[in-house]
């Protein structure tokens, strides 16, 4: 099976109410009130959305068998590994589990994706949940995680939770290889590497493969892109092979990658793991785009109030990045980003965004300058994409001697004119993406959520004898997913209207 996902952890962490919850339509209430029989052996359902995705659920009760390779076939060809532990589960356990996880997927599917899923919070209060979130953030960092979420099917926590699951669904139907195209863990394998080698100024092989924490396929197919470049080079020590950076490799690696603080950018991609921190702000569709030349210079910023768009990720990066941070940054990361990317064949970068967090950054790329824009996070752009490209290739035709001027300045908005022109564009559009939402042409990605968290009130109200019902609730549930994750505003309006008729019948005080 090409796309495969697997429920493993503790007995008892709340795995396969997970599943029937967000894979199988199941109602959260009466599972919260009804506890399930222990899995045996393993479970397996067909999800059929855009293709058919196998969903295993491991039984915890036999969870050594599955830490033995010989008794691990599951693994093979897995793209997402979800381990569900219990919030109140201690720090050393927590990191032991994980360590046979990451042991049983380097071996047998090294390219799989893992979540870990800290469950059942509502089990903690707010002051012990932040001190496991800062342990784990310690503790965890010799394990390949993709990320770490706090998860529980209370209701307050319910449609964050739901939000993981839709991510997860997203990265396991994604097609992927592995330097074909843009991809931040690529990158962060490359990177990786040429720094320790960079650092080490010699270093042997061996050691290479414990310091990187990169899966030796990739890490492979990197050291051969680096030698096929000219900038490492490879030599024979004593009967072991040493890798080494060349000039040409240093002078690349100065130029490219230390211009930046790239660990603190990494961060712009990282979501905020814990559930119940403040409420994000409420940001309009378009919170604001910047021109940048391919150098990273900002030639022009357009936001929606005077500096909105620095004051809102250090908000929400405070206490993440390692001194001041600034938008300036970002062009530069993208700067640098383009030029890694062409140096070592990455494709796509026009494409590249950075989705599932506080803010979704798109970059748009023309010929001499590139476009960062700030979007909300929750809300389908895609209708619009075509559009801003469309717009943005005729305003640079128009004004093209003007920005050649401004490039020359070293002040942001020097050019008063175009900065009119932008600012009544971007009004406009936010305009648009308004009238479009109250329209359905475009959807919000928090309502569809929401509306999944209301035919899970219904399905509680209904009595059990509206079986013909309850099967239409569950079809509903997981054609709503199917909906999200094609962007099909068209089937989630008929989704919207069928959910509004069930809520007049078995809801009308709502």
């Amino acid at each position: 099976m090409s796309k495969k996902i697997i429920f493993i952890g503790p007995p008892g962490a709340g795995k396969t109410t997970l599943r029937k919850i967000f894979f199988e339509g199941e109602n959260a209430t009466k599972l919260l009130e009804y506890s399930l029989a222990p899995t045996r052996g393993q479970e397996s359902i067909i999800l059929k959305l855009r293709e058919k995705i196998g969903i295993f659920d491991l039984a915890g009760q036999e969870i050594n068998k599955w830490f033995e390779i010989n008794n691990s076939s599951v693994f093979y060809n897995t793209k997402v590994v979800i381990v569900v532990i219990e919030a109140n589960t201690t720090i050393e356990d927590i990191i032991k589990f994980l360590e046979n996880v990451d042991n049983v997927r380097n071996k047998l599917s090294p390219f799989a994706k893992i979540y870990l899923l800290i469950h059942k919070i509502d089990l903690l209060n707010s002051k012990d949940l932040e001190k496991l979130e800062k342990q784990l953030k310690e503790e965890v960092k010799e394990v390949r995680l993709l990320k770490i979420v706090f998860t529980s099917i209370k209701k307050e926590f319910f449609i964050p939770t739901f939000s993981v699951f839709i991510e997860i669904l997203e990265n396991s139907l994604k097609d992927e290889s592995t330097f074909n195209k843009i991809d931040f863990d690529a990158l962060d394998y490359m990177i990786r590497v040429i720094y320790h080698i960079d650092k080490e100024v010699v270093v042997l092989n061996d050691d290479l493969i414990k310091k990187v924490n990169v899966p030796p396929q990739i890490l492979n197919e990197i050291l051969i892109k680096l030698l096929d470049n000219r900038d490492i080079r490879v030599s024979n020590l004593n009967g072991k092979i040493t890798w080494k950076l060349t000039l040409k490799g240093r002078r690349r690696y100065n130029a490219i990658i230390k211009d930046f603080m790239l660990t603190n950018i990494k961060y712009l991609k990282e979501q905020s793991t814990l559930l119940n921190k403040s409420k994000k702000l409420k940001i309009p569709p378009v919170l604001g785009f910047m021109i940048s030349d391919k150098n990273g210079k900002i030639l022009i910023l357009i936001e929606n109030e005077k500096d909105i768009i620095e004051n809102f990720f250090k908000r929400n990066l405070e206490g993440k990045i390692e001194g001041d941070f600034s938008i300036e940054l970002i062009p530069m990361f993208f700067s640098a980003l383009e030029k890694f990317s062409s140096q070592f064949n990455f494709k796509d970068i026009s494409k590249l965004n950075f989705e599932g967090m506080f803010i979704n950054i798109q970059l748009f790329q023309f010929e001499s300058f590139n476009i960062t824009f700030f979007f909300n996070p929750d809300i389908n752009l895609n209708p619009l994409k075509e559009e801003i490209s469309m717009y943005f290739k005729e305003f640079f035709r128009i004004y093209h001697k003007e920005l050649e001027i401004a490039n020359k300045n070293f002040f942001i908005n020097a050019t008063p004119k175009l900065n009119k022109v932008l600012a009544d564009w971007h009004q406009e559009i936010n305009a648009r993406c308004e009238k479009m939402l109250i329209n359905l042409e475009l959807f919000d990605f928090e309502k569809a959520k929401k509306i999944y968290a209301d035919l899970d009130e219904i399905f509680d109200e209904m009595n059990l004898k509206h079986k013909l019902t309850v099967k239409k609730i569950k079809e509903l549930k997981l054609n709503l997913i199917k909906a999200i994750l094609n962007q099909d505003h068209h089937d989630i309006n008929i989704i919207f209207q069928k959910i509004r008729d069930l809520k007049l019948t078995y809801l009308p005080t709502l």
